[in-house]
């Protein structure tokens, strides 16, 4: 009942970019693979597909839209206390491929009081390589997402050997927002919440003997979805604060925990049940957190 996830992005990038953002959300290994449109398999295998919102219309003449959750990237905590940490009245570049979402992350800083310093968009994908060159050769300080600025900046060569010995790169790494990593694992909640009830009704018609070992199975299951959600909603929080910090983090391991010996089939499905249960009542938890976070 192990779910399969797809990142999908406008380039490879944002696409991997996608991926590590959903995967920075978990405690353990998930089956997820990223994706440009283009590359998209024709055979659809996914349980969910996650995109930015950009992407969801054009995602959704490929899979149902019940399938997609769009996913809003946000740098975390630590990147603006970077910046603001840029000295009065120096400019700071602001290196995106895009103007538009250059634009997007002076709003952030300003919102958040940082406007003491000066603020100039580098949007390199709209701009002739000179142009890009002759702010490079002046930049004290460059800002941007950490995608770009180890790939499109930092792998250029021309680019790379412009750059002033002493230039400082401050580079976001994006996490998802708390509200989209709420919908995100409210979505899944509901996956496996409706796998969990299936199989539980289906425990009643079978073989008593089968029973037992199914049962068995879909008690430590339940247990091991109820972790995974509790975990990650704490860990989408820390998140915001800044990935290393989130990866400091343990998560509760279920494994083994459940000590099925000498418990009857009744008490196994009266367990199964009461997860279930636990299971739907984070999910009205995350909907609030995602309702007070718009």
């Amino acid at each position: 009942m192990k779910l399969k996830f797809a990142a999908i992005g406008s380039n490879v990038l944002v696409a991997e970019e996608i991926k590590r953002a959903v995967q920075s959300i978990f405690y353990k290994d998930i089956d997820i693979e990223s994706y440009t449109l283009d590359m998209l398999p024709a055979k659809k295998m996914a349980d969910l597909y996650i995109c930015a919102t950009t992407q969801f219309e054009k995602l959704c003449q490929f899979v149902s839209p019940v399938k997609v959750v769009c996913l809003e990237l946000m740098p975390s905590s630590r990147f603006f206390l970077s910046v603001g940490r840029i000295p009065r009245g120096e400019r700071v570049y602001i290196w995106n491929n895009h103007l538009k979402y250059a634009q997007i992350l002076e709003e952030y800083c300003q919102r958040l009081g940082i406007l003491d310093i000066i603020f100039e968009p580098l949007p390199y994908a709209n701009l002739s390589v000179d142009d890009v060159l002759f702010k490079l050769k002046q930049a004290n300080y460059i800002m941007g997402v950490d995608c770009f600025i180890e790939g499109d900046l930092w792998e250029n060569e021309k680019y790379r050997k412009s750059l002033q010995p002493s230039v400082v790169l401050i580079k976001a790494q994006r996490v998802a927002s708390i509200q989209s990593a709420s919908r995100l694992l409210r979505e899944i909640a509901k996956l496996m919440g409706k796998a969990i009830l299936l199989k539980r009704q289906k425990l009643q018609i079978r073989d008593r003997d089968e029973d037992e070992d199914a049962a068995d199975h879909l008690l430590v299951y339940a247990e091991q979805a109820v972790a995974l959600i509790r975990d990650s909603i704490n860990k989408a929080v820390y998140n915001q604060i800044s990935p290393e910090i989130s990866r400091a983090c343990v998560g509760q391991e279920t494994d083994g925990q459940l000590q099925l010996k000498g418990t009857c089939f009744e008490e196994k499905l009266a367990g199964i049940d009461e997860l279930h249960c636990v299971l739907s009542d984070l999910c009205d938890k995350l909907r609030l957190i995602e309702a007070g976070s718009e």
